[in-house]
């Protein structure tokens, strides 16, 4: 939603380690509101890394090596320890 609205993504080619998914998190322009900001405590950045590269909570989901695509958005971050609620998503698989 806001994220398209002021064009702040990154992208990766799947599959990419936790380091990367912090990266990312860390190239976005807003990547300071995570720190926390008047009074608000700082977000969860680490589950929202882990979501990132494809850990669910479950693990990978047993579709993964027919996954094409998988769009979650908009993701929702609680603060620290809080992790995170995908509130949609989008699963395309191989034919």
């Amino acid at each position: 939603m806001l994220t398209e609205v002021l064009k702040d993504v990154t992208y990766r080619i799947a599959p990419f380690d936790l380091d990367t998914a912090r990266e990312m998190i860390a190239d976005l322009r807003g990547a300071r509101l995570f720190d926390g900001y008047r009074g608000k405590p700082p977000a969860d950045k680490e589950a929202l890394a882990q979501t990132a590269r494809g850990r669910l909570d479950h693990g990978r989901p047993r579709s993964a090596p027919r996954l094409k695509e998988l769009d979650i958005n908009p993701v929702f971050v609680g603060p620290e320890g809080g992790g995170v609620v995908a509130a949609d998503a989008l699963v395309v698989l191989k034919a």
